[in-house]
């Protein structure tokens, strides 16, 4: 099986290149989460574990406001560099900051994502008790990953290897349930765990 991770706080050039990487090979989640949020210039858009950042970037184009967390100092260093003009006009903030505890107040946001990011939380339904938090009433949430068999014998090197926690479509609908999200649906499409819901 291809190594479809990346390191757990990636640092330096390797960091960056890593995650353009990773990028490429995702793409799949990307185009899926991207379809399924249908963002518009009244957004306020928030996207948990952003990496290099493109799929902020794009959505900058879009929305009224972006923000953006990850846990890697250098991923938020490059997303600060390359969104430059936007961060300093107030359009972009972007926080070096986990998951499991955002700074941002209640109801400030109108769609969050997760993508390629969710299996690497480790502490998974605080993360999206937070993201709940962060939402407006009505407000989306789109969660991509690529897909594992979970019943499959391997499934344990799988965590093991990548350091990660592998979802069934079950197991992700149960999560967002106990949180309190609505009109949840999960689903595979093209080997990409897709999942959404609003609060």
């Amino acid at each position: 099986m291809k190594n479809h991770s990346l390191p757990e706080k990636p640092s330096g050039f390797i960091g960056i290149a890593a995650g353009l990487i990773m990028l490429l090979r995702h793409r799949r989640s990307y185009r899926l989460a991207w379809k399924t949020l249908n963002l518009n210039e009244k957004d306020r858009f928030l996207e948990i574990g952003f990496g290099v950042g493109r799929f902020l970037k794009k959505a900058s184009n879009v929305v009224s406001f972006t923000a953006g967390i990850d846990h890697s100092e250098e991923f938020v260093k490059y997303v600060r560099l390359i969104n430059k003009i936007k961060t300093r006009s107030k359009k972009m903030d972007v926080r070096l900051e986990e998951a499991s505890n955002l700074s941002w107040e209640d109801e400030c946001f109108t769609c969050v994502a997760a993508i390629e990011a969710f299996y690497y939380f480790q502490k998974p339904k605080k993360s999206l008790l937070e993201m709940y938090r962060v939402l407006r009433k009505s407000g989306r949430v789109v969660i991509t990953m690529i897909w594992y068999k979970c019943e499959t014998k391997n499934y344990k090197k799988i965590k093991e290897k990548y350091n990660a926690e592998i979802y069934s479509v079950n197991s992700l609908k149960v999560l967002l349930d106990d949180v309190g999200f609505k009109k949840i649906r999960v689903q595979i499409i093209d080997n990409v765990l897709l999942a959404s819901a609003i609060k």
